[in-house]
């Protein structure tokens, strides 16, 4: 999956959201579960993460183990300076 910037053709659009899958979607609902970030406002955040999670970790087979993997390597993520900056970062709590 590539990150999208600007504009595309309607013809790179799928024909239905039903067809569009977010595979990253999953480790950025799981994260937000467990307390890294929480939805400020009306900004769902989980898009945001999901995009920084897209970026920085390895896309894995859909099954079991792989979603575990993934999960991992997301919360290994959810832990770098860099996410600080995402929207509803909550710093760990001592």
């Amino acid at each position: 999956m590539r990150l999208l910037t600007g504009r595309i053709p309607k013809s790179g659009l799928p024909e239905s959201v039903g067809q569009a899958d977010d595979v990253f979607q999953s480790p950025a609902a799981f994260i937000r579960t467990a307390g890294v970030f929480e939805n400020p406002g009306e900004f769902n955040a989980k898009f945001a993460w999901a995009d920084y999670f897209r970026q920085r970790i390895s896309l894995r087979p859909s099954a079991v183990d792989g979603l575990a993997q993934m999960l991992a390597e997301a919360f290994t993520c959810s832990r770098l300076v860099e996410a600080r900056a995402l929207p509803g970062f909550m710093r760990e709590r001592e």
